[in-house]
């Protein structure tokens, strides 16, 4: 449905110092950007590129998702 986040996805609320959103904004944005997070996903990119999951990360990450889904589900039959 329109409006829902992807359940693949968390949202992280920061407070992040002006110095470090500066300095990440001038480092990751690039030409044609639409929103300003887009530098931080891509810093966020670049910090964790080379980091191996293991078959526990993956399972957590199924679990997340799964709970996600369920939320979607309830969130949806209370309306």
């Amino acid at each position: 449905m329109s409006g829902e986040g992807d359940i693949d996805k968390r949202l992280v609320h920061l407070r992040v110092p002006l110095e470090t959103c500066r300095a990440v904004e001038k480092g990751f944005s690039r030409p044609g950007d639409t929103a300003k997070s887009t530098a931080f996903i891509r810093a966020l990119e670049e910090a964790t590129r080379g980091i191996t999951l293991t078959p526990a990360d993956y399972k957590l990450i199924q679990a997340e998702s799964d709970e996600n889904l369920k939320k979607r589900h309830e969130r949806r039959a209370a309306k």
